[in-house]
């Protein structure tokens, strides 16, 4: 958690992306921004270490999402590929992505809006109870839904590639319930784990899903954004009272490329 404070000007810095840019383990604090050198898990190719050491001690909270995202890119694979458009002599034929490459374009998605989604997430918890500090982070997540632009061209960056839909605290029952015909369990313990891994160290987490339904599947990518527990948030980011005007307009903006 070695990021800079966040206000809505400093959201397009490129140093503030890169300060945001750290090693997977909240005790750390080494990031882009420090100079260190990350690599990714070569599992799910989405959690970032400093060291092996880091990766090493992090493996006992990371193995049940490391394992879950690589079976999901598996299922996600053997999808059967869409219909592409009709051939005309304007217009040739079109591949509709899979589910594994619009998965890649949500977490790129989710890494390039990272600085605001963070910002935004930290006020709406404020926001539930009118409090100077996040409250019913335990039991609630931030939830963005997207929805993926039809047909983008591919000279479209990425994380450029989605339409905002809502945004705001869920809660995580609602969402993500045990014992259901999609069971859970294993997300709902291994979240469960890190909230109670980093209470231990006086930092809050605010859960961050960042979701598409494309092809009938739900398709999640993950933060966990952790906050100084009884320091006053305006220590770590800017308070908006606007916050899902300046989440949709920043998206839109940004996505102009």
């Amino acid at each position: 958690m070695s990021w800079p404070r966040l206000t809505v000007d400093s959201l397009d810095a490129k140093e503030t992306r890169r300060s945001m840019v750290e090693c997977k383990v909240a005790s750390c604090g080494k990031s882009k921004a420090t100079g260190a050198k990350l690599f990714a898990c070569a599992g799910c190719k989405c959690a970032l270490y400093c060291s092996r050491e880091c990766q090493k001690k992090d493996w006992p909270r990371h193995k049940r999402d490391c394992l879950m995202t690589q079976e999901n890119k598996v299922d996600m694979n053997s999808q059967p590929d869409s219909s592409t458009k009709a051939s005309t002599p304007t217009n040739r034929p079109q591949r509709a992505a899979l589910p594994s490459e619009v998965s890649d374009e949500l977490s790129a998605f989710r890494k390039h809006f990272l600085p605001t989604l963070t910002l935004v997430a930290i006020n709406a918890f404020c926001d539930i109870e009118k409090t100077p500090t996040p409250r019913r982070w335990e039991d609630h997540l931030f939830l963005v839904q997207l929805e993926r632009v039809p047909n983008p061209s591919p000279s479209l960056p990425a994380w450029a590639r989605f339409r905002l839909a809502a945004a705001g605290p869920y809660p995580v029952e609602l969402l993500f319930p045990k014992g259901k015909e999609i069971d859970h369990t294993g997300w709902r313990n291994s979240r469960d784990e890190a909230v109670a891994r980093n209470l231990s160290m006086g930092l809050g987490t605010i859960t961050l899903c960042v979701s598409c339904n494309y092809q009938g599947m739900g398709l999640n990518a993950y933060s966990d954004l952790q906050f100084l527990l009884g320091a006053p948030i305006e220590m770590g980011v800017e308070r908006v009272a606007n916050w899902k005007d300046v989440l949709l307009k920043h998206i839109e903006n940004e996505s102009r490329v």
